[in-house]
């Protein structure tokens, strides 16, 4: 276990009490290295790649072998180097040998199935047995149980790569893949979400640079493969804090595959016109793209959404239940990104997302917990602009959840005003954010449902509306401002 990546337990506080004298003695070290640099360079020393992948060993102060200090130290070193060589003996550059080295020795006993040893998608895996002996075996598993620095070195060397150093990634796929994978197959919830942090970090580049690597190897899947598992993990199974930990990590690393292996959107029809096959590949991929996300919106965050909380009342009482409502808020915000990335596929799924957003917004105990209406506005108003062609059939549905919202927010901003608490200030301040957040999505509404408006068969009278819900409600006045 992680022990800083979580609230210590006692076993974590165990292991921090265990290294204590191990992190006096590397800072000491470290504070006698950075004097030594000064009369010797460290490129001037008998193995840089050893010193090098020492200093990367101590740059995560979370790690119960380093302190700030000894972080803050290895960083300005690392960094000096970095700044003061050129290219073919930059950090980047080494970054190979440091991998071969000091982390490849560590994962190699690992197995990893899904992968050939160049760090491929094997298309005729060994069929794996339902319950693997060495999944205990603390042998082959040394980056767990004794070399542990080699998963801040991995961490160290894939935060040195940047969109320009693209076929250098590719080169060290090899030694990168196996270890990452090892990481997310882990049964331990904190490896887990390590192994999708560093999944993140490395494609980042690649998305940027547009480039193709897991469309030429197939392992978009490989990864995906991994990765979905971890979007279940979630209460009662799991305890809420670890749940939200790992999909923290894991819902931006499976984002980030699909931004990799789909980096760009189908030119404009209007100045793109391709022959007719390369036409038929662009619409292939832009369906693929779209399957990918309706699987990561149907089958992990909708679906998730449903299991922690009851969006839909029950028989036997009209109050929806959100009893994890961080963790509903992190799916709703994880639901906004998709539709931001569908885009207009979004009308095929409004069925199900708007019942979501208004039995959030409309829930009278939704106050006790304001980010999580936040981010359920934040979402209608990216569900508006994203499906704006199907948005006016489903207006009436969408004021109803925001002025609901409102009310409810009306009704405790008038507790608020009534008591003598001196931290009156500070409380108002969550429910005014919230105002204003829908104050803007009405804006945006509008905004829509004006243009819509302009066709013959939407047409409507917009303001007449809007000021007919204001005069049901003095209260609403304010919002339709």
């Amino acid at each position: 276990m992680l022990a800083a990546d979580l609230k210590l337990d006692e076993a974590g506080q165990q292991l921090s009490q265990k290294f204590k004298v191990a992190r006096t003695k590397a800072t000491l070290g470290l504070i006698a290295l950075e004097r030594l640099c000064i009369l010797i360079p460290l490129e001037d020393t008998e193995d840089p790649v050893n010193v090098i992948a020492t200093l990367a060993a101590f740059t995560n102060p979370h790690d119960p072998w380093t302190t700030i200090a000894a972080a803050s130290i290895s960083w300005s070193l690392l960094g000096e180097y970095g700044s003061a060589h050129p290219e073919d003996r930059s950090l980047v550059a080494l970054s190979g040998d440091i991998l071969e080295r000091f982390v490849k020795p560590s994962f190699s006993k690992t197995k990893t199935p899904a992968i050939t040893s160049a760090g491929r998608k094997d298309l005729h895996p060994v069929k794996q047995p339902y319950f693997d002996p060495s999944t205990f075996d603390k042998a082959a598993k040394p980056w767990k149980y004794k070399d542990v620095s080699a998963i801040t070195v991995l961490n160290w060397v894939v935060q040195q790569y940047k969109p320009s150093d693209c076929s250098t990634i590719e080169a060290h796929f090899p030694l990168l893949i196996p270890a990452i994978l090892s990481l997310i197959d882990d049964e331990s919830l904190p490896y887990k979400a390590q192994g999708c942090k560093i999944l993140y970090r490395l494609l980042s580049p690649l998305a940027e640079a547009k480039y193709d690597i897991l469309k030429r190897t197939n392992l978009d899947s490989v990864f995906g493969d991994a990765i979905t598992p971890c979007l279940l993990y979630l209460p009662t199974l799991t305890p809420e804090d670890q749940s939200i930990y790992l999909l923290q990590a894991a819902y931006p690393a499976i984002f980030s595959i699909i931004r990799t292996r789909f980096p760009s959107s189908p030119p404009s029809k209007q100045l793109y016109h391709p022959a007719p096959s390369q036409r038929k590949r662009e619409e292939q991929e832009s369906q693929s793209r779209t399957n990918a996300l309706t699987r990561v919106l149907r089958q992990s965050i909708i679906s998730s959404y449903h299991h922690i909380s009851s969006p839909h009342p029950s028989e036997d009482t009209y109050i929806s239940s959100f009893p994890h409502p961080q963790i509903s808020t992190l799916l709703l915000n994880q639901l906004t990104i998709a539709m931001s990335e569908l885009g207009v596929d979004t009308v095929k799924h409004l069925q199900e997302i708007i019942p979501i957003l208004t039995s959030t917004l409309t829930n009278p105990f939704g106050t006790a917990y304001l980010p999580l209406l936040v981010a359920a506005t934040e979402c209608m108003q990216q569900l508006i602009l994203s499906a704006w062609p199907r948005v006016w059939r489903w207006r009436a549905e969408l004021l109803a959840g925001v002025c609901g919202c409102w009310l409810h927010v009306e009704e405790d901003w008038e507790d608020i005003k009534k008591s003598d608490d001196e931290q009156e200030d500070k409380k108002s301040q969550g429910p005014l954010e919230l105002k204003e957040t829908l104050k803007k999505c009405v804006q945006v509404l509008k905004a829509v449902l004006e243009e819509a408006g302009d066709d013959d068969e939407t047409s409507m009278d917009t303001d007449a509306e809007f000021k007919e819900l204001a005069d049901g409600d003095i209260r609403l006045r304010e919002l339709f401002e």
